[in-house]
Order: structure tokens, then sequence, then C-alpha cells
């Protein structure tokens, strides 16, 4: 079962997973659950000018029937409470597909303050620092060593400990990719060119060294320039390691723009999201691309195949 978080309300989630759907067969869409509230699917069906009709456990719309549980508001987020529903039930071989939310939508259930995004709501909910941010599209897999925090306070994150860890749950959750070569890019620009740049990417190397103890089938690389590091190509069986977020991402979004397929390693379940955000600026316009929802759709229906080979 593939079980998808509403995202917000007032964003393109919604209108890019119902244009996603009708590409889909009934048999395949009935492998879904979304968790929604009422009005806020009507509104975004109103906008896409479908035929539906909303029933106490499914929706309806242009001849496509898709199972739902709707929600009744016990906060003040509509993301918030679609994804606690979610995690209260989901089973751990089931896939959890969230849509976009807006960074002040999520907050810790252990403590009530906002989090700054997915990831973050899982480390604090499953008390765990080293889930990894990973993308995926085509042969590029990479690895974001620290995300949604200001750039000032990467380098003091980046301890040896905090990168092995990072890096050996990433290793585990990827078991199945057989991954052979796992490259680093460092820190500073040219990896800081033998510490005249700095000294930070000697964390890098120490926790280069430790992970070889643990890992002695893969192939450890680095810290290389950032700015070459993809120019010789890559493979599936590579793994690249950034050490903040938009050093990974800017190449990757370059690349492969919407079609990019983002997970959080480390979790119970398999947990898939787009590669982009809300667009609030297109709500309600019927003018988002949905490539990407549905790449990522796709990807969701061929791991449930290859568990049910398995």
């Amino acid at each position: 079962m593939i079980h998808i978080s509403q995202g917000y309300e007032k964003g393109i989630g919604l209108e890019v997973l119902f244009k996603s759907l009708l590409r889909f067969t009934q048999a395949q869409v009935d492998q879904l659950m979304l968790y929604s509230f009422k009005e806020s699917a009507k509104q975004t069906l109103k906008s896409l000018s479908y035929d539906f009709k909303i029933n106490d456990t499914d929706l309806i719309f242009e001849n496509i029937k898709l199972k739902v549980c709707w929600l009744n508001k016990n906060s003040d987020s509509e993301s918030h409470d679609s994804l606690k529903a979610i995690i209260d039930v989901i089973p751990d071989n089931d896939i959890l597909f969230t849509l976009p939310t807006i960074k002040k939508a999520l907050y810790s259930i252990h403590t009530g303050q906002v989090v700054s995004g997915h990831t973050e709501f899982f480390r604090d909910f499953y008390h765990n620092k080293s889930l990894g941010m990973f993308f995926s599209a085509d042969d590029l897999n990479i690895l974001l060593l620290t995300d949604h925090i200001p750039l000032s306070e990467v380098s003091s994150t980046l301890t040896t400990d905090y990168i092995v860890n990072k890096v050996h749950t990433s290793l585990n959750s990827l078991a199945g990719q057989n991954i052979s070569e796992v490259i680093f890019a460092g820190i500073n620009p040219h990896a800081g060119e033998n510490g005249l740049l700095g000294n930070e990417d000697q964390e890098i190397h120490k926790a280069i060294e430790s992970l070889k103890e643990k890992w002695n089938a893969i192939d450890f690389k680095g810290p290389l320039s950032a700015d070459t590091l993809l120019i010789n190509g890559f493979n599936t069986k590579q793994l690249f390691v950034y050490a903040y977020h938009d050093q990974g991402l800017a190449p990757f979004k370059s690349l492969f723009q919407f079609k990019g397929l983002h997970l959080t390693l480390g979790l119970p379940f398999l947990r898939i999201s787009v590669d982009h955000g809300t667009a609030e600026n297109l709500y309600l316009k019927n003018s988002a691309d949905a490539s990407g929802c549905y790449y990522c759709l796709q990807k969701c229906f061929s791991y449930i195949r290859k568990h049910e080979e398995n």
C-alpha cells in the first residue's frame, strides 16, 4: 500500500497528484490511500474542472476511484494532521508518499515546536539524527550530509562521528542497490587546498578512514572539489555525498528539474517525495507541471513490484 499525505492545502500537491493519477490504471490506483481534508480536495478538483464525487471512503473523479481517509482538523495544520494520521498506522513494508508542504506546517510531536521539513519531523519523531536526505534520478544518487540548516552551521555540524553515522545509516538503507563507490564533495572550494582554504575537510578525511573499516567492499573517495564532481559521469552503483543542501541540489535539479526522487533513508518504511515545493503562486490555477509527481508514483509502483517478486 502507498499512503499519501496531503501536504500544504494551498499548494500544488493535490493538483499534481490528481493529474498524475489519470495516467495510471485503476488497478494501480487501487494500491493508493490518500489522507486528506474534503474541502481541500474539493477546491482543487473544482479548479481542474474535473467531474467528481466525494464518498465516505473514496473519491471518484474522471472515472478514477481513489481510496481516501478523510480527516478532521486536530491542529492548525492540515499537512501535520495528514502526516501524523499516516505515521500512526503505516506498516513497515508500506510506502509513504508525501506531497510538498511549507516549512512552518510541521512540528514536533514531543515539544510542539515547528520543525523545518519532513526529514526534521522524522528525525524528531523517531529520535534518529542520522536519517539521511537522499535524491535519485536516472543513474545519479546523492546524499546530503546536512539539509535545512543555516550555512554558517554546516562546518560545526560535520564532525567525524556525524558523517560516519549519516553515511552508515544511508548505506544500510541502500543495501539493495549494491553501492560500490562513495564519493565525497569537499566543504571548501577545491576541498580546502590542503588547509589553505580551511581545515573543515579534515573531518571528511577522518570519516572516510573510519568508514573503510566498516565497509571494506566499498571504495570511498574524497573529499574532492564539488564543482567538478559529476563531470566524468555517474552510475547507479555510485553514491555522491555533499556537505550541504544547495551544494548537492543545485546540480541535481539543474540536470533533472522536477523528475527526481526524494527519499528519507533510515526509516522503518520507505518514504518518497517529489523534489519540488508547494508553488503557492500556482495554487488553483491549473497550471502546475505534474511530471515530477508522475515520476515518483511510477517509482513507488516499481518498488512494490520488486518487493512482491522477492
